[in-house]
């Protein structure tokens, strides 16, 4: 029975782990989106816009880059987290999902009707933000 005490313990820190992987992840694919950010604005020579479905197109700012790539830790953190306490191999399950979320998150820049350019730039953001965070967030949940 101590054993399996144990063994929780350890699950349960290595879901605190996991999230702080996803936080520093989080926070390098932010700085680097960023950095994309401007260089892209800069060669572009034209600001980036981007629109919800159904809504005027806006021009894409330096904080909604910071924002949405730090929205992306929250979720990472939930779901590898719920993954680590009711499965046996979470991070090969997070690391399917975050494809399939990456996948799918490559459609909307897709979809948008702006400059090659812009498109590029956003889809590299989306590269950066899904890699880091799915990458650092497995990494300190095998340790």
């Amino acid at each position: 029975m101590e054993k399996e005490k144990g063994s929780k313990a350890v699950k349960a820190f290595a879901h605190k782990d996991a999230w702080m992987g996803a936080l520093l992840g989080g926070i390098a694919a932010a700085i680097v989106n960023t950095v994309i950010f401007y260089i892209a604005n800069a060669v572009l020579s034209t600001p980036i816009e981007v629109a919800q479905p159904g809504t005027a197109y806006e021009v894409l700012t330096a904080a909604t880059v910071i924002a949405a790539t730090l929205l992306s830790i929250v979720a990472a953190g939930i779901v590898i987290s719920l993954l680590g306490k009711f499965t046996k191999k979470p991070e090969m399950i997070f690391i399917g999902l975050a494809v399939i979320v990456f996948l799918v998150s490559l459609s909307s820049p897709m979809m948008l009707d702006i400059s090659n350019g812009a498109i590029a730039a956003l889809v590299l953001m989306h590269v950066v933000a899904s890699a880091l965070i799915t990458l650092m967030a497995v990494m300190k949940l095998k340790k």
